[in-house]
Formats: structure tokens, C-alpha cells, sequence
């Protein structure tokens, strides 16, 4: 199966942070992801939606002192269908968008006046794992809105 990524965007963001100088106190940096979707555009075009986030919270009281998000919207080109669409949406996408994200989150954090995160150049391997996750979570929710429709019993 070959694929090309053809287009990368990002699709939406929010920030919620506190006023920077709240911020100057010791805090632990979270990264997750929220969100991983494939969706199959036509016959050989498919889109992959990740969302990242990052929080900062203050050591001291645990309190969330920001929280930012931003959602990457991805489209390949295949000339078959993966094998296992959930791979590779959770693995491609995470790496592609990566850089993204990563750009993103440093030039956000320094226009906010907070320090930027000084990312690795490459998605750390625990991401992926959650976009495998959080691509599970989707088809579950989805499977269960599509059964209600439908007039089926979803327990």
C-alpha cells in the first residue's frame, strides 16, 4: 500500500491559560491526544483528524495554569485502502502532524508571553498510543450514536 500525505491544515484551536505572570511559578507540562479520526473522502482519498493538547499545571496546587489545543486535519492519497485504518491513521498521524503541532504550540506559548516547550523533533512514541485509543473511542461513540438512529438497542 503506497499513500502520499497531499494536504495538512489546521482545522481549529483554543487556549485557556492564565494571566504569564501567574505563570511563573513551577510548572509540569502534559501532553495528550484528544482526538483521531479517518475518513474515507472517495475511493482513494482519505482524511485523518488529530487532536493535541497540552497542559501546564502548576506543581504546587495541581491547578491547570493552561491548556491549549489544536486539531490537524490530514489528506492522503492511496492507491489501495491500509490494511488496518486504525494504525495508520493513529501512526501517520501523530507523526505528520507532529511538526504541525509542534510549531504551533512553541509560537502560541511565546506570543501568550509563556516560556515555549522545547519539543523533540519527533512525536514521542506514547502519542501514538493514545491516538490508538482515542481512534477506538471514536468508532465505540460512533457505532453506538449509529445504532440509536437506527432504532437499535445499544447497551
Amino acid at each position: 500500500m503506497r499513500h502520499e500525505l497531499v494536504h495538512l491544515a489546521l482545522k481549529e484551536h483554543m487556549g485557556d491559560c492564565a494571566p504569564p505572570e501567574a505563570l511563573r511559578v513551577p510548572l509540569v507540562p502534559g501532553l495528550d491526544v484528544e482526538t483521531c479520526t479517518l475518513e474515507w473522502l472517495d475511493e482513494h482519498h482519505a482524511a485523518v483528524e488529530i487532536e493535541f493538547s497540552m497542559v501546564l499545571v502548576r506543581k504546587d496546587d495541581e491547578e491547570i495554569a493552561c491548556d491549549l489545543n489544536a486539531t490537524w486535519r490530514m489528506v492522503y492519497r492511496f492507491d489501495e485502502r491500509p490494511y488496518d485504518q486504525r494504525e495508520f491513521a493513529a501512526t501517520h498521524g501523530v507523526k505528520d502532524a507532529w511538526p504541525a503541532w509542534k510549531g504551533w504550540l512553541e509560537a502560541t506559548m511565546s506570543w501568550m508571553g509563556i516560556n515555549p516547550l522545547r519539543l523533540a523533533p519527533v512525536a514521542p512514541e506514547g502519542l501514538v498510543g493514545l491516538a490508538r485509543e482515542m481512534y477506538d473511542i471514536h468508532l465505540d461513540l460512533a457505532a453506538k450514536a449509529t445504532g440509536r438512529r437506527a432504532g437499535m438497542r445499544v447497551p
